[in-house]
């Protein structure tokens, strides 16, 4: 008889170990910071359109609801050691689109509109927060590849 209690209890344990590594498999890891919309701009050659000498002039504007228009207020852009391009990046256009309902949103540089950003996306529904990602982007109503986690805009 206690062969039998102990069998149970074992194959209890196990099914009960199984079923939480199943559980766990299925969650999405935590991320600590949000999901920037990363971008470059290249020319019909594929150089980087944002420059060392341009590259403080990257803005992303939109018309708010009032009718005005507004500037998206964490643009950054960088170049790592490993690339010859410039990015840009900024998760509150992502956040904006989101929440604002917004639908397009212009690139400038050096005060100059060189096209329109439309995205779309979506609120994930993980237990560690949530954030808003991009789930496509187009840039003058063409997709836009996203390449090693870097949307490849082209400017023509």
């Amino acid at each position: 008889m206690l062969s039998k209690n102990i069998f149970s209890k074992i194959t209890l344990l196990l099914l009960l170990s199984v079923l939480l590594l199943n559980c766990s498999k299925d969650e999405e890891p935590c991320v600590t910071s949000p999901p920037a919309l990363v971008f470059a701009l290249l020319d019909s050659t594929n150089q980087s359109i944002i420059t060392a000498d341009n590259r403080g002039s990257l803005k992303i504007s939109y018309t708010n609801k009032g009718g005005s228009k507004a500037y998206i207020s964490d643009v950054t852009t960088g170049k790592p050691t490993n690339s010859q391009l410039f990015y840009g990046s900024s998760y509150l256009v992502i956040a904006t689109a989101r929440g604002e309902s917004i639908s397009s949103f212009d690139l400038e540089i050096s005060g100059k509109v060189i096209g329109t950003l439309s995205l779309d996306t979506y609120q994930s529904s993980n237990n560690c927060g949530s954030w808003v990602y991009a789930s496509a982007l187009r840039f003058n109503n063409t997709p836009v590849t996203l390449t090693d986690g870097v949307y490849m805009i082209k400017v023509n």
